[in-house]
């Protein structure tokens, strides 16, 4: 069972009209609990490699069995309106971020565990939520307040 491994991997750059090959090919499969050192000399490929397995570049070609994506946007004076337990009314202006970052990781019996965090600035924080629910129960009595989990 391979904790790391890799297929026919590739890695190309080009260097204007001329293609340069980092890594031709490589297959190989890394254990666990096994220690492992990639040695050549200067040139050979051992930062593109590692560049590869950590998923900091992506191959010409091949694949591994690791993989991570992301997206990120910001969004410049986004402008949030807040309503507090006392029915007042509040607009902050911000620039928002939102991020997904998410991890694949696909097993030798081809089960693929997949996690991503997903963070979105343009929400309500836990305490905009609070405030803001015991507005909304004397407002409508016969509706029972949420339970907001800590964050």
């Amino acid at each position: 069972m391979s904790l790391i491994a890799a297929e026919n991997l590739s890695k190309e750059y080009q260097a204007g009209e001329v293609k340069i090959a980092a890594l031709k090919g490589l297959t190989f499969a890394i254990e666990p609990a096994s220690f492992v050192s990639f040695v050549g000399p200067s040139g050979s490929g051992k930062t593109t490699l590692l560049n590869l397995i950590g998923c900091l570049d992506k191959p010409s070609q091949g694949t591994t069995n690791l993989e991570i994506h992301g997206e990120f946007s910001l969004i410049n004076n986004f402008t949030k309106m807040t309503v507090d337990a006392n029915g007042g009314v509040t607009q902050n202006t911000y620039n928002a971020v939102n991020a997904l970052l998410g991890l694949r990781y696909l097993t030798p019996q081809d089960t693929t565990y997949i996690l991503e965090l997903y963070r979105n600035g343009q929400g309500y924080s836990s305490r905009e939520m609070t405030d803001f629910f015991p507005l909304s129960t004397r407002a409508m009595p016969s509706i029972p307040k949420p339970v907001i989990p800590p964050f």
